[in-house]
């Protein structure tokens, strides 16, 4: 036999060996992220690594919270007022600051099944202090996390959404306070 030959079975025998050894694993409902860009309080960008080695850049809009749009233009029929913008681009900028001091990022509870929202995933956004242990179990690293769509409706930058039609957001009093 040529010598490349030989180099090619042990190759495949030692391919074999390691796929017998690996042990197939579900993905963890619970993804590290790196922040790439703040779009708007409720949508950032950021790049999941899904799998050690397997990373995926994604838009993900944030579960549960809605906040006001920075961007001029057209939402659920109505033109959205410069008082709106105003306060978007205050929860976008109070967001930039907190996400780019953030120490860790873990995105959850992604559901493919909500990409309604212009091709962006659908998730929750965690932050976790610097303190944080990092374990096998990202899970685990869960406990000291800051969920951030809460933290944001705490702020009054955002208010809860579950679906439907937005409602405009009354820029008279409290930001967080869309028009019924």
């Amino acid at each position: 036999m040529k010598p490349l030959q030989v180099m090619f079975i042990i190759l495949c025998l030692y391919c074999g060996a390691l796929t017998l050894s690996c042990e197939a694993k579900p993905l963890p409902n619970v993804y590290s992220a790196e922040l790439i860009k703040v779009i708007d309080a409720d949508t950032i960008k950021v790049r999941l690594l899904l799998y050690p080695g397997l990373h995926q850049t994604v838009n993900l809009r944030i579960a549960g919270i809605d906040t006001p749009e920075s961007r001029r233009g057209v939402k659920s029929g109505q033109r959205i007022r410069e008082c709106e913008i105003i306060l978007g681009h205050q929860a976008s900028d109070y967001a930039r600051n907190l996400l780019h001091h953030a120490q860790q990022l873990r995105v959850k509870n992604i559901d493919p099944t909500l990409t309604k929202y212009a091709s962006r995933i659908n998730g929750e956004l965690w932050l976790l202090d610097g303190d944080s242990p990092m374990s096998n179990s990202m899970s685990n690293s869960m406990n000291n996390a800051m969920n951030y769509g809460a933290h944001l409706i705490e702020q009054g930058l955002a208010v809860p959404y579950t679906g439907g039609a937005r409602q405009p957001w009354e820029c008279k009093t409290n930001p967080a306070t869309p028009v019924q």
